[in-house]
């Protein structure tokens, strides 16, 4: 059996250990994998410099000895080429790189790039609210939670008639069906294949990679899982434990501003999601307007660049426009940062979602809880 069926077969112990609790099973068997996939590891360390210069020590030996057939020479020839294949995916993992096509050996292109993106990601001090500027781990830590904290509490509204009451119901009881219905394992098979294998995990440290390679061992539990969901509406909090990366966006951030916060799901928790938003997608033609060109297939933020030029230039250039038609230019800065969750909920109300639609969507929202990571550790504990 090759390392490949010896992985697989300690997920699949992983996957069958007794649990202690009956409350959160599929991500209790998560975490049980997680520890046998660890032992594995270390009985099976990966190929690294010393065992490389250790099998090209013995096959020079085994060149100059005339007494070594050509099948032995053949055999450690075989291992040295799998030991660089195996560091070279090792690095490109680290590397997190998506756009590079592998050539030939690309092991320090992949170890260049790995420490250039922890050098850039680098956090090395913080401003505060006040101006100070933070260096210390904990202080660093303060701010980030702090800013995180703040952004994302509620400012309780109460009146939302005037915004919502030119909506009318667009959702039909047989749509409203439709979207709860139980799901099939290819419905599950399907959402999950189409996530990217490689892209950065979340809090419980599982890429779609390792849901698709062991999907004969864990599409019941999965299917089980998001049923569960769809059926009494209830979500694991585990699962949407989210850690927040920091992505500059400038070369030297000083401010938590200067910071593209990305929140990294738990793939268990994308599938969920994933299944209601293509369900979701079959209503969207009824809910957005033509002039919304943002999450519609089809259509492109960037038209709106040269649907705007048009109108200045003939706001510009056009005599009968001048005083008949003004301009105006509004700052959207954190419009999709902050948005109110009893917004969401009336909103969806007049829309015409029923109870337990609703219920499943603001499931997803309200009970997220999140981790900052702060030079690749996750920090504190952000309720929203």
């Amino acid at each position: 059996m090759d390392w490949s069926g010896w992985f697989l077969e300690s997920i699949g112990r992983g996957w069958s250990k007794p649990l202690r609790e009956n409350s959160g099973v599929f991500v209790s068997k998560i975490v049980n994998c997680r520890h046998e996939i660890s032992t594995w590891r270390q009985n099976n360390p990966p190929f690294g410099k010393e065992r490389i210069n250790e099998l090209q020590k013995a096959l020079d030996e085994v060149q100059t000895d005339n007494t070594r057939t050509q099948e032995h020479i053949l055999e450690v020839f075989r291992k040295l080429q799998e030991a660089y294949k195996d560091e070279e995916v090792f690095w490109h993992q680290k590397s997190r790189n998506m756009w590079h096509t592998s050539g030939d050996l690309n092991t320090k292109f992949y170890h260049a790039l790995t420490k250039q993106r922890r050098a850039r990601n680098r956090l090395v001090g913080l401003y505060d609210t006040d101006g100070n500027w933070i260096i210390e781990e904990q202080g660093v830590e303060k701010v980030a939670v702090e800013y995180f904290d703040d952004l994302f509490q509620t400012t309780a509204p109460s009146e939302f008639n005037c915004f919502l009451e030119e909506v009318s119901p667009s959702i039909t009881p047989q749509m409203n069906q439709w979207l709860i219905r139980p799901a099939t394992e290819e419905e599950i098979r399907q959402t999950l294949f189409m996530m990217h294998p490689e892209k950065a995990p979340g809090q419980d440290g599982m890429t779609a990679l390792f849901f698709q390679h062991s999907w004969h061992i864990i599409k019941k539990d999965l299917l089980d899982m998001v049923n569960i969901f769809l059926i009494l509406g209830n979500l694991d909090t585990r699962l949407n434990l989210m850690n927040i990366c920091l992505i500059p966006k400038k070369e030297r951030p000083t401010r938590m501003t200067e910071l593209r916060p990305i929140s990294l799901c738990n793939v268990g928790y994308k599938i969920i999601s994933k299944v209601l938003c293509q369900r979701l997608k079959v209503c969207l033609p009824l809910l957005i307007s033509e002039t919304q060109s943002t999450f519609v297939p089809g259509r492109l933020i960037s038209d709106n660049i040269l649907i705007a030029q048009e109108m200045f230039h003939g706001l510009r250039t056009n005599k009968s426009c001048q005083d008949k038609f003004m301009a105006i230019k509004t700052d959207m800065n954190k419009a999709y940062d902050r948005v109110e969750w009893i917004f969401i909920q009336q909103l969806l109300t007049k829309m015409g979602f029923n109870h337990h639609s609703i219920k499943l969507m603001m499931e997803c929202i309200s009970s997220v809880q999140y981790r900052v990571l702060l030079n690749g550790q996750p920090k504190g504990h952000i309720i929203p």
